[in-house]
């Protein structure tokens, strides 16, 4: 079952592909007949489920991208985290990527903190 949290999701992940016709959101997708215009409401369940996992994955990074700026800020390694935009799937591809640049005992405490931020890796 759509809902209409979901729709809204798609629709604010996929901004420059979508526009409104007869007052709802249609996407623009690519078939095997071609691209054209479908509306989110009626587009093939595969179609739907496809833009819906990356509409998730995306909204999970910008929350998790939210929290680990101010998190690496004051550990001094924001530089390094928005050097790449890889090194976000799991709390240890984060630590991995900060040891390169932390003592241990400083990295021990950003995993504490990185735990309690409950960043989400559901989607990744």
């Amino acid at each position: 079952m759509r809902t209409e949290k979901q729709i809204e999701l798609i629709s604010k992940h996929y901004k420059d592909q979508i526009s409104v016709f007869s007052g709802e959101p249609h996407l623009m997708v690519w078939t095997e007949k071609g691209t054209g215009f479908v509306s989110v409401k009626e587009m093939s369940q595969n179609k739907f489920d496809e833009f819906l996992k990356v509409a998730l994955k995306r909204e999970e990074k910008a929350n998790n991208e939210v929290k680990l700026k101010q998190i690496c800020a004051d550990f001094g390694v924001l530089e390094i985290l928005q050097s790449t935009a890889q090194w976000r799937d799991s709390i240890e591809s984060l630590l991995t990527l900060f040891s390169f640049a932390l003592l241990p005992t400083r990295l021990v405490e950003l995993e504490k903190e990185l735990e309690r931020a409950a960043l989400s890796f559901d989607h990744q």
